[in-house]
Formats: structure tokens, sequence, C-alpha cells
């Protein structure tokens, strides 16, 4: 799928430059979460769900404390419900 991204195949990209294209946009998401997360002033966060791990990766390179949720069943609606106690506020 990565290699299709940049209209080639298999053929064309190896696995390590298909790699270096993954790692390359988890790096530019990872830092597009830190600058999200540094104008918020977070001091503290609740993860879970597909984008954990760039999340954890984010607030660890920020030095700010989380908990991860691991749970499946939780980390299908935590999302919705961490939005609606933000609308609460």
């Amino acid at each position: 799928r990565i290699a299709r991204l940049v209209c080639c195949d298999l053929d064309e990209l190896g696995p390590d430059e298909v790699r270096e294209i993954a790692l390359q946009a988890q790096r530019r998401q990872v830092d597009d979460l830190k600058a999200a997360i540094g104008k918020t002033g977070l001091k503290r966060a609740v993860i879970c769900g597909l984008g954990a791990f760039l999340a954890r990766d984010a607030l660890v390179e920020l030095e700010l404390p989380f908990t991860e949720i691991r749970d499946e069943r939780i980390s299908r609606a935590y999302p919705a419900y961490a939005v609606a106690c933000l609308r609460e506020l």
C-alpha cells in the first residue's frame, strides 16, 4: 500500500524503502501530535485505540505522564466519552 502511495510497486521500491517511507510518516504524525499537545497546556493524558502508539511516542518525547487503556471494548467507546466530557467544560 505504501509503495502505491508514491505511484510505485514493490518491483520499484524495496522493503527497506517502503519501511523508510512508513517511518517518515510516523515521525511526522508524532511531531504533529506534539505540536498540538503543546498548544493545549495538557499536563497528563489518557490514550487508547488504534493511534495510541503515536500518542504514546509523542507523550514520552514531551515527558508528559499518561495512562494507556488497552481494553479493546473500552477503547472503542472512550474517544466518544472524552469528547462528551470536553463538551461539558
